[in-house]
């Protein structure tokens, strides 16, 4: 029994500790996960498969540094070191890093994530773009086909000032600068800030693309104020970033065709509105011509329409004359034959009837005669209150030549010929200087 080892508990803890971090000191082991759990900034849970269970651990030091975060029920390849905790008879995985067992697996990651996001509605962000950028952010990697192709897509279509934010677009710290850029651009001072951004990389695989998958990176994109044009892959290519995005082009050379105008098309544009402004003024100049013309032709002399009136009048008023005379002869006449019938009654009677009878028809003449008046004074009221006198007691003159002639159109002048101007109160003779 003397041979027999012996060993305090925290000796036996230390020695199996140190022995399992020898010997399994940085191991890759494959299972999926379970029972997730995140505290203080740790990740805990186990990794199964259909025989065993292993607890797993990922301390908050390391996390930063992961491809992406664990999620449950995710199958991965994690790498790291077997350890054990001294209080506690168990043993754990540390990871240092995880990796998906397959491309199906990131797939079904990223439809995990795609569904959390749009439930919490990060995909309904759709901010106008704004016709004519004076400055646009570029999010991408510095070198490459890409940012080359943003650029001379750009100048093109319609030169504008690009201020580029150069990232890694894939790896480790590819969400980071992803996140910073967005963030960055957005704090930029008024006379700096850009009007639009576009996140933009080439085609990859589904592992290459991941940054551009993150959680966070969707989150930052719908809290730019900035509208973000997503540009990352190819045309099959979907992200995250592109549903996050205010709009998603398939290509980053489309994702220039869509921030900035044709230049040729605005041009055409500008020159088609000029040509119908020019029509339309062509067309209301005529249209006004025309109508001054025609309210020219309506324009009645006054002096012509009052003699017109002048003359109704004293035809009217001869009319009713011979109305009168015609009755006075033709009661005469009756009173002839009533005074060759004799009868002293019927004489009396008839003459009776003929003094009111002409009594009446001076009544009635005087008031015809007056009506016809009122009516003629409110004609040459009416006629007044249209006269060109009316019009120069408004402020406007009316110009005639030596021949005392009106002149309605300028070009009916000669240079130094002499004319008359009329205003309301007097007149004054002037030469013709310049005719336009």
């Amino acid at each position: 029994m003397s041979n027999i080892p012996k060993y305090s508990v925290s000796e036996l803890s230390y020695m199996i500790k140190k022995k399992l971090e020898s010997d399994f000191s940085y191991i890759q082991i494959r299972g999926e996960i379970s029972d997730l759990k995140l505290w203080n900034g740790h990740f805990l849970f186990n990794l199964k498969d259909d025989k065993g269970l292993l607890n797993a651990r990922i301390w908050k030091n390391r996390v930063p540094f992961l491809n992406f975060h664990p999620e449950e029920g995710l199958e991965i390849s994690a790498t790291g070191k077997i350890s054990t905790h001294p209080k506690r008879s168990n043993y754990n995985l540390i990871i240092d890093n995880i990796n998906a067992v397959s491309e199906g697996e990131l797939l079904k990651l990223i439809e995990l994530r795609k569904n959390k996001l749009k439930e919490a509605g990060i995909f309904n962000k759709s901010t106008a773009l704004p016709l004519l950028p004076k400055k646009i952010g570029v999010i991408t990697s510095p070198t490459g086909a890409v940012i080359e192709d943003i650029k001379n897509k750009i100048l093109l279509r319609f030169p504008s000032h690009i201020l580029i934010w150069p990232i890694s677009v894939q790896g480790l710290s590819a969400e980071t600068d992803i996140i910073n850029a967005i963030k960055g651009m957005n704090l930029l001072k008024k006379n700096k800030i850009p009007d639009v951004i576009i996140i933009a990389r080439g085609g990859g695989s589904v592992e290459d693309l991941m940054p551009f998958n993150s959680e966070k990176v969707a989150y930052e994109i719908y809290n730019s104020k900035i509208p973000i044009v997503s540009a990352v892959g190819h045309e099959t290519d979907y992200t995250l970033a592109d549903f996050a995005a205010d709009y998603r082009a398939s290509t980053p050379t489309a994702a220039a065709d869509m921030v900035v105008p044709d230049r040729k098309e605005i041009e055409t544009k500008i020159s088609t509105l000029s040509k119908n402004k020019n029509t339309s003024i062509k067309r209301i100049y005529s249209n006004a011509t025309f109508r001054f013309k025609q309210a020219n032709l309506r324009f009645i002399d006054p002096n012509k329409l009052i003699n017109n009136n002048k003359l109704k009048f004293e035809n009217s008023l001869l009319q009713l004359i011979k109305f009168k005379n015609s009755k006075i002869i033709e009661k005469e006449n009756i009173l002839k034959v009533i005074k060759l019938k004799s009868p002293t009654f019927l004489v009396i009677n008839s003459e009776n009837n003929y003094n009111r009878l002409k009594k009446n028809i001076d009544t009635i003449m005087f008031k015809y005669i007056k009506n016809k008046i009122k009516l003629l004074e409110n004609k040459a009221d009416l006629l007044f209150s249209i006269s060109y006198e009316r019009w120069l007691e408004k402020g406007f003159a009316i110009i005639k030549n030596k021949e005392n002639k009106i002149i309605k159109d300028a070009r009916n002048l000669n240079i130094n010929e002499e004319v008359i101007i009329n205003f309301s109160k007097g007149s004054v003779d002037a030469k013709v200087k310049k005719i336009k």
